[in-house]
């Protein structure tokens, strides 16, 4: 018995994830004008709700994934979940309605190795799985930046004090992952009222008033960019 999970979006992000995802791990085929989405570990599940959350979970390591090294604009869906019986025959089981997406054009080489480091590393997945449905907000963009910073403090044993931020920033900006001070503006825009009112994660302001505040896409690009150098660094490690 085989599991296979049909998904859709963009054309162009469904023919690189086709290239680069080709593990027994992990594998986007393409059959016709339909892409199908396999893993090994499908084929451990009994039905196929299990199947398509566990194609769901993997799916939001893989968007995440996809944004950061594709621009992704929007996420890719389950479209169907078909079991293949030893005999041949095929069931059915689940159906989504179709979305597409409009993104800049990226390359997609990178994307399993997002995704097994994410497999292996729960911040990583907790990070891909927020990239996952867009950097729509500042508080998003913050929760993103946080879980970069917890990290890098449990891996250079820095204690969990607001004293040390500073030292895990710096840390941060000398592995060449983000601009002097740039970390320092974004999460003071993100935190002030008066910076960018309602969507502010304070509504009450503490401190100085801040003198440039950060644009949304500059905030955007700013997070990214140290999503990708951070993950990057996972490699060696």
């Amino acid at each position: 018995m085989e599991w296979r999970v049909y998904i859709k979006g963009d054309s162009y992000d469904l023919e690189e994830l086709s290239k680069s995802l080709n593990s027994p791990e992990l594998c986007v085929t393409k059959e016709g004008k339909s892409f199908i989405l396999k893993s090994k570990d499908f084929n451990c599940l009994n039905n196929s709700e299990d199947v398509e959350n566990e194609a769901r979970t993997t799916l939001a390591l893989i968007n995440g994934a996809a944004r950061l090294t594709l621009g992704m604009l929007k996420p890719l869906i389950v479209a169907g979940v078909e079991k293949v019986n030893e005999d041949g025959t095929r069931e059915l089981a689940v159906f989504r309605p179709i979305i597409y997406s409009v993104r800049r054009r990226g390359k997609a080489d990178a994307i399993p190795n997002c995704v097994a480091i994410a497999r292996e590393n729960g911040n990583v997945a907790k990070a891909l799985q927020l990239l996952s449905v867009g950097p729509s907000n500042w508080v998003s963009l913050y929760n993103i930046e946080e879980i970069v910073e917890d990290d890098i403090g449990q891996q250079c044993n820095i204690a969990k004090e607001k004293a040390n931020q500073k030292e895990i920033r710096c840390y941060m900006e000398k592995q060449g992952w983000a601009p002097e001070g740039a970390i320092s503006r974004f999460a003071g825009t993100a935190n002030k009222f008066s910076a960018i009112g309602y969507e502010a994660r304070h509504a009450v302001d503490r401190g100085k008033p801040l003198k440039n505040p950060m644009t949304f896409s500059e905030a955007v690009s700013l997070i990214e960019s140290i999503l990708r150098k951070w993950i990057n660094s996972k490699k060696s490690l």
